[in-house]
């Protein structure tokens, strides 16, 4: 029976179209962040047939805004991510944007941040190419100077897949996850 009901869930979730993520390779800001009713969940990963080579970050004080950069056949194009709640943009008079992308053949494996509370900044990212080698490391230097060394890195030949997180004046929480 209970080998029915395992075969039965993994048809359900077949039939579903739905998609695992890899595994967790890191998680910036507070867990306990996750209660609260202004607080949305939020994901974003590349378009099918692409894949992450780099972030799009926005940020003051703290991280507003983080999507990651997908490479695909028709070029570099910003795929989905986390960013604030804020409509009247009145939080963020002070924050700057910047894009930072892999060189070469190089994919995105791995962020590091500072965080606390909230993701406080995104220091750098990590690229390698597809066997986990040739590895380079992107100043990224968006946010704010508060927050401990957080370090969200694939394991080796793997790659950044999807962000998933919290936001609400601020993004709260994200987690790396890599496959």
């Amino acid at each position: 029976m209970y080998k029915i009901g395992l075969i039965s869930a993994f048809i359900l979730l077949a039939l579903m179209d739905v998609t695992f993520a890899g595994y967790e390779a890191g998680v910036a800001g507070h867990r306990s962040i996750f209660q609260g009713s202004l607080k949305e969940s939020q994901s974003g990963s590349c378009p099918q047939g692409t894949y992450a080579v780099g972030i799009l970050v926005r940020g003051g004080q703290y991280v507003d805004r983080i999507y990651l950069q997908c490479k695909g056949s028709e070029g570099v194009k910003t795929g989905g991510g986390l960013s604030a709640r804020n409509p009247l943009n009145m939080l963020h008079y002070n924050s700057r944007e910047q894009s930072v992308f892999c060189r070469g053949s190089r994919r995105l494996t791995g962020i590091k941040f500072k965080a606390g509370g909230y993701v406080d900044r995104v220091a750098s990212i990590r690229c390698q190419n597809s066997s986990g080698g040739d590895t380079e490391f992107l100043g990224v230097g968006i946010g704010g100077t508060g927050g401990n060394d957080v370090r969200a890195y694939c394991r080796t030949g793997d790659h950044v897949t999807s962000l998933v997180g919290f936001a609400g004046s601020w993004v709260d929480v994200v987690k790396v996850f890599c496959d």
